[in-house]
Protein backbone atom coordinates (compact mmCIF):
# COMPACT_ATOMS: atom_id res chain seq x y z
CA UNK A 1 0.00 0.00 0.00
CA UNK A 2 2.78 2.44 0.86
CA UNK A 3 5.06 1.43 -2.00
CA UNK A 4 2.86 0.34 -4.90
CA UNK A 5 0.09 2.90 -4.50
CA UNK A 6 2.64 5.65 -3.93
CA UNK A 7 4.15 4.78 -7.31
CA UNK A 8 0.70 4.67 -8.93
CA UNK A 9 -0.15 8.14 -7.64
CA UNK A 10 3.24 9.75 -8.27
CA UNK A 11 4.38 8.03 -11.48
CA UNK A 12 1.22 6.55 -13.00
CA UNK A 13 -1.03 9.58 -12.56
CA UNK A 14 1.69 12.16 -12.08
CA UNK A 15 1.49 15.86 -11.45
CA UNK A 16 -1.18 17.69 -9.52
CA UNK A 17 -3.91 15.04 -10.07
CA UNK A 18 -1.67 12.24 -8.79
CA UNK A 19 -0.71 14.26 -5.74
CA UNK A 20 -4.34 15.20 -5.08
CA UNK A 21 -5.59 11.61 -5.32
CA UNK A 22 -2.61 10.38 -3.29
CA UNK A 23 -3.30 12.91 -0.55
CA UNK A 24 -7.03 12.07 -0.49
CA UNK A 25 -6.37 8.32 -0.43
CA UNK A 26 -3.81 8.41 2.38
CA UNK A 27 -5.90 10.93 4.33
CA UNK A 28 -8.85 8.51 4.16
CA UNK A 29 -6.57 5.64 5.24
CA UNK A 30 -5.52 7.81 8.20
CA UNK A 31 -9.18 8.49 9.10
CA UNK A 32 -9.96 4.75 8.84
CA UNK A 33 -7.01 3.92 11.11
CA UNK A 34 -7.98 6.51 13.72
CA UNK A 35 -11.64 5.47 13.82
CA UNK A 36 -10.64 1.80 14.08
CA UNK A 37 -8.30 2.67 16.94
CA UNK A 38 -11.17 4.31 18.81
CA UNK A 39 -13.05 1.00 18.86
CA UNK A 40 -9.92 -0.77 20.14
CA UNK A 41 -9.53 1.86 22.84
CA UNK A 42 -13.14 1.28 23.91
CA UNK A 43 -12.39 -2.33 24.93
CA UNK A 44 -9.79 -1.21 27.49
CA UNK A 45 -11.88 1.73 28.65
CA UNK A 46 -14.99 -0.43 29.10
CA UNK A 47 -13.00 -2.84 31.26
CA UNK A 48 -11.96 -0.08 33.66
CA UNK A 49 -15.47 1.41 33.66
CA UNK A 50 -16.91 -1.99 34.59
CA UNK A 51 -14.37 -2.31 37.41
CA UNK A 52 -15.38 1.11 38.78
CA UNK A 53 -19.08 0.19 38.62
CA UNK A 54 -18.41 -3.11 40.45
CA UNK A 55 -16.70 -1.16 43.22
CA UNK A 56 -19.74 1.11 43.45
CA UNK A 57 -17.90 4.14 42.13
CA UNK A 58 -19.08 6.54 39.44
CA UNK A 59 -16.88 6.06 36.35
CA UNK A 60 -15.54 9.06 34.45
CA UNK A 61 -15.39 7.87 30.81
CA UNK A 62 -13.47 10.90 29.57
CA UNK A 63 -10.79 10.56 32.25
CA UNK A 64 -10.46 6.78 31.79
CA UNK A 65 -10.30 7.11 27.99
CA UNK A 66 -7.58 9.73 28.32
CA UNK A 67 -5.54 7.58 30.71
CA UNK A 68 -5.87 4.44 28.55
CA UNK A 69 -5.05 6.41 25.40
CA UNK A 70 -2.00 7.94 27.08
CA UNK A 71 -0.75 4.50 28.24
CA UNK A 72 -1.17 3.08 24.73
CA UNK A 73 0.67 6.12 23.35
CA UNK A 74 3.56 5.55 25.79
CA UNK A 75 3.76 1.85 24.87
CA UNK A 76 3.82 2.78 21.18
CA UNK A 77 6.68 5.28 21.47
CA UNK A 78 9.44 2.65 20.94
CA UNK A 79 7.86 1.69 17.60
CA UNK A 80 8.10 5.30 16.47
CA UNK A 81 11.68 5.77 17.61
CA UNK A 82 13.46 2.57 16.51
CA UNK A 83 13.59 3.30 12.78
CA UNK A 84 11.90 -0.05 12.01
CA UNK A 85 14.89 -2.00 13.23
CA UNK A 86 17.71 0.25 12.04
CA UNK A 87 18.83 0.73 15.64
CA UNK A 88 20.97 3.54 17.01
CA UNK A 89 23.72 2.73 14.50
CA UNK A 90 21.23 3.37 11.67
CA UNK A 91 20.14 6.72 13.05
CA UNK A 92 17.22 5.63 15.24
CA UNK A 93 16.62 7.23 18.62
CA UNK A 94 16.39 3.95 20.54
CA UNK A 95 17.90 0.55 19.89
CA UNK A 96 16.19 -2.64 18.82
CA UNK A 97 14.70 -4.95 21.49
CA UNK A 98 17.51 -7.50 21.13
CA UNK A 99 20.08 -4.88 22.15
CA UNK A 100 17.87 -3.38 24.88
CA UNK A 101 17.32 -6.82 26.43
CA UNK A 102 21.02 -7.77 26.05
CA UNK A 103 20.48 -10.72 23.70
CA UNK A 104 23.52 -12.25 21.98
CA UNK A 105 21.57 -13.22 18.86
CA UNK A 106 19.10 -10.98 17.03
CA UNK A 107 16.09 -13.16 16.26
CA UNK A 108 13.29 -12.00 13.97
CA UNK A 109 10.88 -11.12 16.78
CA UNK A 110 13.50 -8.88 18.37
CA UNK A 111 14.77 -6.98 15.31
CA UNK A 112 12.36 -4.05 15.77
CA UNK A 113 9.81 -2.97 18.36
CA UNK A 114 6.86 -3.55 16.02
CA UNK A 115 7.87 -7.21 15.55
CA UNK A 116 8.44 -7.53 19.30
CA UNK A 117 4.94 -6.26 20.10
CA UNK A 118 3.55 -8.50 17.36
CA UNK A 119 5.34 -11.48 18.90
CA UNK A 120 3.83 -10.75 22.29
CA UNK A 121 0.27 -10.17 21.07
CA UNK A 122 0.00 -12.65 18.20
CA UNK A 123 2.56 -15.24 19.20
CA UNK A 124 1.98 -15.51 22.95
CA UNK A 125 -1.27 -13.84 24.04
CA UNK A 126 -3.49 -15.25 21.25
CA UNK A 127 -2.58 -18.92 21.84
CA UNK A 128 -2.69 -18.35 25.60
CA UNK A 129 -6.15 -16.77 25.27
CA UNK A 130 -7.32 -19.67 23.10
CA UNK A 131 -6.13 -22.19 25.70
CA UNK A 132 -7.88 -20.31 28.50
CA UNK A 133 -11.06 -20.00 26.44
CA UNK A 134 -11.15 -23.70 25.61
CA UNK A 135 -10.55 -24.61 29.27
CA UNK A 136 -13.29 -22.20 30.37
CA UNK A 137 -15.75 -23.63 27.83
CA UNK A 138 -14.76 -27.25 28.37
CA UNK A 139 -14.30 -27.41 32.13
CA UNK A 140 -15.71 -24.34 33.90
CA UNK A 141 -18.79 -23.36 31.88
CA UNK A 142 -19.32 -26.94 30.73
CA UNK A 143 -20.00 -27.58 27.07
CA UNK A 144 -23.65 -28.37 27.84
CA UNK A 145 -24.32 -24.63 28.09
CA UNK A 146 -23.10 -24.19 24.52
CA UNK A 147 -25.19 -27.16 23.38
CA UNK A 148 -28.31 -25.66 24.96
CA UNK A 149 -27.64 -22.32 23.28
CA UNK A 150 -27.21 -23.92 19.86
CA UNK A 151 -30.27 -26.15 20.24
CA UNK A 152 -32.43 -23.24 21.45
CA UNK A 153 -32.47 -22.02 17.84
CA UNK A 154 -33.97 -25.32 16.69
CA UNK A 155 -30.75 -26.88 15.36
CA UNK A 156 -29.88 -30.36 16.68
CA UNK A 157 -26.24 -30.69 17.73
CA UNK A 158 -25.42 -34.19 16.51
CA UNK A 159 -21.69 -34.35 17.17
CA UNK A 160 -21.87 -33.10 20.75
CA UNK A 161 -19.77 -35.94 22.24
CA UNK A 162 -16.95 -35.28 19.76
CA UNK A 163 -17.24 -31.52 20.31
CA UNK A 164 -17.08 -32.07 24.08
CA UNK A 165 -13.89 -34.16 23.78
CA UNK A 166 -12.34 -31.57 21.46
CA UNK A 167 -12.94 -28.65 23.82
CA UNK A 168 -11.87 -30.53 26.92
CA UNK A 169 -8.78 -32.29 25.62
CA UNK A 170 -7.76 -31.88 21.97
CA UNK A 171 -8.00 -28.09 21.58
CA UNK A 172 -6.05 -27.16 24.75
CA UNK A 173 -3.32 -29.71 23.98
CA UNK A 174 -3.08 -28.67 20.32
CA UNK A 175 -2.91 -24.98 21.12
CA UNK A 176 -0.38 -25.66 23.89
CA UNK A 177 1.90 -27.16 21.22
CA UNK A 178 1.35 -24.04 19.10
CA UNK A 179 2.26 -21.83 22.07
CA UNK A 180 5.39 -23.85 22.87
CA UNK A 181 6.34 -23.76 19.18
CA UNK A 182 5.92 -19.99 19.06
CA UNK A 183 8.02 -19.46 22.18
CA UNK A 184 10.63 -21.89 20.83
CA UNK A 185 10.76 -19.98 17.55
CA UNK A 186 10.97 -16.56 19.21
CA UNK A 187 13.72 -17.44 21.67
CA UNK A 188 15.54 -20.17 19.68
CA UNK A 189 15.29 -22.72 22.47
CA UNK A 190 15.58 -25.75 20.15
CA UNK A 191 12.59 -27.64 21.56
CA UNK A 192 11.20 -28.53 18.13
Amino acid sequence: MFVTLHQVFSVGMGGFIGNLFGFMFYFLVFIAAVTSSISLLEVCTAYFIDRKVQKGEEPNRKKLSTIVGFLIFIIGIPVCLDGLGSGVAGGATIDIPAVVFGMDEVRMAFDCWLDFYDMISEGVFMPLGAILMSVMIGWVLKTGVIKEEIESSGIKMRAYAFWDICFKYLVPIGILFVLIGQIDDFFGMGIF
